[in-house]
């Protein structure tokens, strides 16, 4: 505020204000300059954000290739196996154990969905998503 009404004193510069509509106009000029600057400078921080993610995504995305090309099969086989085995699971708890479980009126063992979610989420890359809003705060408050 000093440098538009040329003190620093608060009940001074709004006197300032107050009197000279210019100075008003000015004021409000270098109050949407700064809130411009701070917009862009937010906006270059979600670009680098995400162009970090991107970067990482590719990494991942070139090892995947890599390891999708060995022939060695505990190297290129084992993203099947675990995709398989999350899909065996999820096959168990949503579909198999309900029907078993009416079938034959007994409860059916259950499977932890929370960890079988989360290992296919990372399988197919969803896990950068889940970064990216952490880092916005659209999840601030539940984790």
């Amino acid at each position: 505020m000093q440098k538009v009404t040329g003190t620093s004193d608060d009940s001074i510069a709004q006197q300032v204000i107050a009197r000279d509509p210019q100075v008003a106009a000015n004021l409000r000029l270098e109050l949407a300059k700064i809130a411009a600057e701070r917009e862009q400078a937010a906006q270059q921080a979600q670009l680098d954000m995400l162009k970090t993610v991107v970067a990482s995504d590719q990494t991942q995305a070139d090892v995947n290739k890599t390891e999708a090309q060995n022939a060695n099969l505990f190297v290129a086989g084992w993203r099947p196996f675990v995709g398989w085995v999350c899909g065996a699971g999820l096959l168990w708890q949503f579909i198999a154990a309900p029907i078993l479980g009416f079938s034959f009126q007994r409860a059916m063992p259950s499977v932890d969905t929370s960890t079988l979610l989360l290992l296919l989420q990372g399988m197919l890359g969803l896990g950068a998503l889940r970064t990216y809003e952490k880092v916005r705060g659209v999840t601030q408050g539940h984790g």
